[in-house]
């Protein structure tokens, strides 16, 4: 998603079937899928990605309309009773704004929604855009990638100002951007990047720079996967 874009945040998406667990979900968006032109499940990906977060999850391809090619990744939530949530969606090359972003995640939940009601499947589907996140817990929802960022800020922290130009702060950078596209986080980066600056104190341009790296390193990452 752009940098940049912080007046609108990503769709919130949960999706359930009350009295059962994530499996029936994660075989209602199956099902869809094998009946639709416009998704399909991205079997390696699926299996990597379930493998690397420890619990149920899904990624779909999107194959018509303009979002051709973004990849929709589905994890299971902790705490709620056997839910799927939209936890990432990924764009095949460059940016996604927030718009397209949440247009998509639109579509998806649409597409549920009437599969399900046809098939009498009883999944609900929740689809809500939230405000802007202002702390760092929204802005980096994953507890184990806004570990990495805290550690990226800790000596900052110490000194009061930003240090990312020594190569061990940048490696600290670098391994959170990791994370985030190993276990297919979000990070609201316009958020960040005003949470930097606004609360942190930063300098524009330092926080600019953060927010940059971290679009550009996932950018590269995603390009990796595909080669």
């Amino acid at each position: 998603m752009n940098p940049n874009d912080c007046s609108t945040a990503p769709a919130d998406v949960i999706l359930q079937r009350v009295g059962s667990g994530a499996r029936d979900v994660v075989d209602a968006v199956k099902g869809l899928a094998a009946e639709s032109p416009s998704w399909e499940i991205m079997e390696r990906q699926t299996e990597e990605y379930s493998r690397g977060i420890g619990a149920e999850a899904l990624i779909m391809a999107c194959s018509s309309g303009f979002s051709a090619g973004t990849a929709l990744a589905l994890a299971e939530t902790t705490g709620r009773g056997g839910a799927m949530y939209v936890a990432n969606i990924i764009p095949q090359e460059g940016e996604m704004s927030v718009d397209d972003y949440n247009a998509i995640a639109k579509r998806f939940v649409s597409d549920l929604r009437h599969f399900s009601g046809r098939k009498k499947l009883g999944i609900r589907c929740r689809f809500r855009v939230p405000t802007p996140p202002t702390t760092l817990e929204g802005i980096i929802p994953g507890g184990r990638t806004r570990s990495l960022f805290r550690s990226f800020m800790a000596v900052g922290e110490i000194w009061r100002q930003p240090c990312i130009t020594h190569p061990a702060d940048i490696e600290r950078l670098d391994a959170f951007i990791c994370a985030v596209h190993r276990f297919q986080s979000r990070v609201y980066l316009g958020a960040l990047q005003w949470w930097l600056s606004q609360e942190k104190g930063w300098p524009e341009h330092d926080a600019d720079w953060v927010v940059k790296r971290i679009a550009t390193g996932l950018d590269v990452l995603r390009a990796h996967r595909r080669f």
